[in-house]
């Protein structure tokens, strides 16, 4: 799991300890950023569901202490709804002046797993981090890399064995001829099983992706 550590110059004070006036409100302000970022990814995406709430409820009590479970995901909620736009700019300008650049480099790296908890990571979502990265100042180089790595684990064409943005009419074709060799008809056990529900929503996500744009 991605350490935030530097976030406070050594080592976070543990949840049990005291934080300095300083500390704790430097924790907030950092909190409150990336809550807001989190939910402009979540926006641009599926409503998060019970697995992307598990994956953000342990990450932000792990990094920022444990609050009720609803309490984040009801402010996380609130700015999706009334729309974060002018304030992405400076929930990042805040971490720039707060964090250093390893710390944004996590940041983005925590950005794309959130988008990645539930199901694949859509070319909207892909976009808005594109966006929210160049907002963090993270270079092209690093952004590559991290994107690189997280697209090859939830891209629904390598799913298929296609590669990104593969015409629909082989996305169909690749479809049939998956489906039809991993149906739970024609092989057994739980990694096939898994395979095949893989299957089908990395071809109904392509679908909803190209009915969308």
């Amino acid at each position: 799991m991605f350490s935030f550590s530097d976030f406070w110059g050594t080592k976070r004070p543990s949840t049990s300890g005291r934080l300095t006036p300083q500390q704790k409100a430097r924790q907030e302000e950092i909190e409150n950023s990336l809550l807001l970022l989190t939910a402009e990814v979540l926006r641009c995406g599926n409503p998060a569901t019970g697995r992307a709430e598990e994956y953000l409820a342990g990450f932000f009590d792990r990094h920022f202490g444990t609050r009720p479970p609803q309490q984040r995901m009801q402010v996380i909620r609130a700015h999706i709804a009334t729309g974060a736009g002018p304030y992405l700019r400076i929930a990042a300008r805040q971490l720039v002046l707060l964090t250093t650049y390893d710390t944004r480099l996590t940041a983005l790296h925590f950005l794309y797993a959130v988008a990645s908890a539930d199901d694949f990571i859509t070319d909207k979502q892909s976009r808005c981090i594109r966006r929210l990265a160049g907002y963090l100042q993270i270079s092209a180089e690093d952004l590559g890399a991290v994107q690189q790595k997280y697209l090859q684990k939830s891209d629904p064409y390598a799913a298929l064995g296609l590669a990104h943005g593969a015409p629909i009419e082989d996305v169909k074709r690749a479809y049939r001829k998956l489906v039809m060799q991993h149906h739970p008809d024609k092989q057994s056990g739980r990694a096939s099983s898994e395979k095949f529900l893989e299957i089908q929503r990395a071809y109904e996500r392509i679908v909803r992706n190209e009915e969308n744009s």
